[in-house]
């Protein structure tokens, strides 16, 4: 015969427990208490109201109103005989939490370990806030590509030298480097000046430099053997409040019409980078 589902948890005979008044509110209880209704309370065998004459938490019982040691005061654990409103240990499933329910004060300090981690972490569509002088991304070209001849005393774009990159905020700083060979086409005294020109989100292009009158981040002593090269290395550290595409591009001119400017040695490696940083 059918007589109804079984308890799943059997009850328990009902425990008393005396309270013995010092004067304060605060007492020990002898079992943990997730919730001031799993007791009763009675003083002076006036049954007290959960919440508003009493709270819980775990084994500490606090009054509202101090208890004196003339008082008659004693606990009966209903908890532990009836249903509690505490879940038990490993009864609580995922489907049961409240999504974004678990709060940052709810997890313990070094409570992530790494094995608790994702082997794969993808934040290629988040915003990630690094320490102040740290790095965050790097674009770079590098090749060895042909020479090129510089015969112009105005800018020339010298080909191939050229990085875009798209900066995660817009107050990072971008830091531009460039690594080429040069030489001179005759054996005789001449300069080579060399800049940054800047474009962001798609416009034109502009000098980096604004110094008079030669508009260079740098230029280079004469060299005089059309035979030997040597390297040119230009760095700047750009500010350019955006958060848009900007392509940085290496440009060239010589001093004057003495002779011409050759760049990129073939049998040498060119390198330009722009390191976005916090």
């Amino acid at each position: 015969m059918f007589i109804g589902t079984q308890p799943k948890e059997a009850f328990s005979t009902i425990a008393k427990q005396d309270i013995t008044g010092n004067g304060g509110t605060s007492y020990t209880l002898n079992a943990v208490v997730t919730s001031p209704e799993d007791i009763e309370l009675f003083i002076n065998h006036v049954r007290q109201e959960p919440t508003a004459s009493y709270s819980v938490s775990g084994t500490t019982l606090t009054l509202t109103e101090a208890l004196a040691s003339t008082d008659d005061c004693y606990v009966v654990y209903q908890g532990r005989t009836v249903a509690t409103k505490a879940p038990g240990d490993n009864t609580v499933g995922t489907s049961k939490i409240q999504a974004n329910a678990i709060t940052e004060a709810k997890l313990g300090d070094l409570a992530v370990t790494p094995a608790k981690m994702h082997s794969t972490l993808d934040l290629s569509s988040k915003n990630l806030t690094m320490p102040s002088g740290h790095m965050i991304q790097m674009q770079y070209y590098q090749s060895t590509p042909p020479y090129q001849e510089v015969s112009s005393t105005s800018y020339v774009e010298v080909t191939g030298m050229n990085v875009t990159i798209t900066p995660k905020s817009t107050t990072s700083k971008i830091l531009i480097s460039a690594e080429v060979s040069w030489w001179l086409s005759t054996d005789a005294n001449n300069y080579m000046f060399l800049t940054f020109f800047r474009s962001i989100g798609g416009g034109a292009f502009t000098n980096m430099s604004t110094s008079s009158p030669y508009a260079a981040l740098h230029f280079y002593h004469p060299g005089r053997h059309a035979t030997y090269n040597t390297t040119a290395h230009l760095t700047y550290v750009d500010e350019p409040n955006t958060s848009s595409q900007v392509v940085y591009k290496l440009y060239c001119r010589r001093y004057d019409g003495t002779n011409n400017v050759r760049l990129k040695y073939a049998q040498t490696n060119s390198l330009m980078t722009a390191i976005e940083v916090k």
